[in-house]
Order: C-alpha cells, then structure tokens, then sequence
C-alpha cells in the first residue's frame, strides 16, 4: 500500500460507498424519497406527478400540491439526471415494488453520489494531490456522508468546483472555458437552486479579473 496510496485510497472508497448501503426506503429521508419518486414516476409514467408512488413509500413531506396533483418541491435536475440509471436498474429487477425499490434508488446514488466524488478524488490524485489531502476529502469531510446517500449536495459542489477549475486554471481565461463552466453551473443550478448564490460569486468574480487575464 505504501507504494501508491492515492490509488488504496479511491479503492477503498469505491469498495464502501458500495458495502455501505443505508436501509432505504425504511431509513431515508423525505429528500430521497421525493427524489426517487420523482424518477421514478418519470420512467414509469413519463410525468412529474408522484402521487402514486405512495402505495409504495408512503406519503411524502417534500412534496407541493398543484391542481390536485402532487410534485416534488426539490429542484428537478437530480431526479431528471437519475431517471436513466432508474431504468437501467428496472430493466433487471422489473416494475417498482417493495422488493426492488432499493435496488433502484442505490443504482440513481451510486451513480449520482458517489462516483462524483470519486471522479473528483481521482482527478485530485491525477494532479498529484497529497494522500493526506486525497483521504480527508473521501473519508473525513461531509462530502463522504452525503456520497451515500441520494442527495443533490456532492454532486452540485463536485460540478461547481470544476466550473471554477475550468475559468480559472487557464490564462488567460478562454470563453470555451466559460462556455463549459457556464454549462456546468447552470446544470449545479438545475440541481439545487441554491448553488446559484456559488455561482454568482464565480460570475462576479470575472468583472473583477484583470483585463488582461481576459
């Protein structure tokens, strides 16, 4: 182990963020929930509405009313960017029931938590980041609790941290890396609405470059 580290190290991390399984639906939360549902119902019925998915979780707290038809109150763009590895799992385990639910949702966070994090952990070691650095990242920070679960959070910092990495890390700075960053941004926006405050500071922070790094 000694002899490369950082490589153990994301290793390891993939091992748990796989072994490490909570007990969902029974022990998630409302955040996951409506989010799971909000897949799900997407695959399913090709719509938003998620009142039918209570025969199956339950009512759901993180939910709004409209016209009689019940919505998820989170932003959209997790939900919409797990709906395919919904159906990829579905394929192998069939229509939403109590049995498969959690095969599912862990298919949607594997893919949208912990691999994010992974990605960022890997790419961290590719730039020779330090073990030391490279494991409070993946074990010792909040980033490896909410890498477990089905939350916006890791995935929204990992895509804002690297449409700051991809504005700044050039000089000077090139509107295609802009144009990424900006891509990246609004998708952390979509996401978790307030990422749009990190963005903001990002976008403001162009004004006060120098010209000349323009």
């Amino acid at each position: 182990m000694s002899g490369n580290k950082g490589v153990w190290l994301l290793a390891i991390y993939l091992f748990l963020a796989v072994y490490l399984l909570p007990m969902f639906p029974h022990g998630g939360s409302a955040n996951e929930l409506t989010r799971w549902a909000t897949a799900a119902s997407l695959v399913e019925r090709h719509s938003f509405e998620i009142s039918w998915t209570e025969d199956l979780i339950g009512p759901n707290v993180d939910t709004a009313r409209v016209d009689g038809r019940t919505y998820s109150n989170k932003a959209p763009g997790t939900a919409v960017l797990a709906a395919p590895f919904y159906a990829i799992a579905r394929v192998l385990v069939g229509p939403p029931d109590a049995s498969n639910i959690r095969v599912t949702w862990f298919a949607m966070r594997f893919a949208l938590s912990s691999i994010p994090l992974f990605l960022l952990g890997l790419w961290l070691y590719r730039k020779d980041a330090d073990e030391t650095s490279l494991a409070v990242l993946l074990f010792a920070s909040p980033l490896f609790v909410y890498s477990l679960l089905l939350f916006s959070h890791v995935l929204v910092a990992v895509l804002v941290y690297f449409a700051f990495r991809l504005i700044y890390d050039n000089r000077p700075i090139m509107p295609r890396g802009c144009l990424y960053a900006g891509t990246l941004s609004g998708l952390a926006v979509i996401c978790e609405f307030p990422a749009l405050f990190a963005v903001g500071v990002l976008g403001c922070g162009l004004f006060v470059t120098e010209k000349q790094e323009r």
